[in-house]
């Protein structure tokens, strides 16, 4: 069971770190897409102007808070981390 948890939090801490990468590229580029006037940002995101020029934020969803956001990444994540672990405990339960 050792290697298999060490190899388990191995998969977890690439798989956080990429779903990082990936969000802030994601951001990065649909911000640069919006101030160029490179057509619309994706769907239910308003362009809002950059850090140090009028606002706090690059993006914002519309109709969503912080707070519901932040809820939202914390529950995929914990589905993220809760999951393979669960299914590592219950794999080895009939050998």
């Amino acid at each position: 069971m050792g290697k298999d948890w060490r190899n388990l939090m191995s998969a977890r801490t690439s798989m956080l770190s990429l779903a990082r990468a990936s969000a802030s590229l994601m951001a990065r580029q649909s911000s640069v897409r919006a101030a160029r006037g490179g057509g619309p940002l994706p769907w239910g995101v308003e362009s809002h102007g950059f850090p140090g020029h009028g606002s706090s934020v690059p993006f914002k969803v519309v109709g969503a808070s912080n707070a519901s956001i932040a809820a939202r990444v914390a529950s995929l994540i914990a589905l993220g981390i809760g999951l393979p672990i669960y299914g590592v405990i219950h794999s080895n339960r009939n050998n």
